[in-house]
């Protein structure tokens, strides 16, 4: 639990990303008014169906967004985080908090988006898991640390910010931190309409 409030969490976090733009991670600082038209439409097939549902926190180098599913009654920052992709799918809630997605970042966005994808197409057909791919362990987690460690050199900053500044610390099991996330945030599937 961290000693900032939500909205200071939040702000902190712009203030580091603002004064490290790169070499941390491969996410990229988005402000809410550079998103527009980032979001797909509902012309484009399943997607989103209300941009304003949604605040972008980030974008990934793949061009998906990382963003805030906008739930009344939450202050942004207290806002279950959503990934979506670029490509529509997967579009799913993976951190229950802006804290909780600050605890797995530290993983990459390449792991975020593997854990999600993974996690989505064995909810849809629960026989392709164990026969055409194995499930995601704490391995792959810290071999995914690794590799961010080693391709990021700035990624102990950010490691190091996430403790002292944010006073949170690294997610010990992000695959079953996401998992449980999702397992209280279905709604969002049944609020897209999929």
């Amino acid at each position: 639990m961290s000693p900032l409030s939500s909205s200071e969490l939040y702000h902190a976090f712009q203030a580091f990303v603002a004064a490290n733009p790169s070499g941390w991670d491969d996410f990229e600082r988005l402000d809410p008014e550079d998103t527009l038209g980032l979001i797909p439409d509902e012309t484009e097939g399943r997607y989103v169906r209300q941009v304003d549902a949604f605040e972008a926190i980030g974008m990934t180098n793949s061009s998906s967004l990382i963003a805030f599913w906008q739930e009344p009654g939450l202050a942004t920052a207290e806002r279950p985080v959503v990934y979506i992709d670029s490509e529509g799918s997967p579009t799913t809630v993976f951190a229950d908090s802006f804290a909780d997605f600050l605890a797995v970042l530290p993983y990459g966005t390449k792991f975020l988006y593997k854990v999600i994808d993974q996690s989505e197409r064995a909810r849809a057909n629960p026989a392709l898991l164990g026969n055409i791919f194995q499930p995601i362990t704490l391995a792959d987690a810290q071999a995914a640390l690794k590799f961010q460690q080693q391709q990021y050199p700035l990624h102990a900053r950010y490691v190091d910010w996430l403790t002292t500044v944010a006073g949170l610390v690294l997610a010990p099991d992000p695959v079953a931190l996401m998992e449980q996330t999702y397992q209280q945030h279905t709604n969002l599937e049944k609020w897209l309409d999929w």
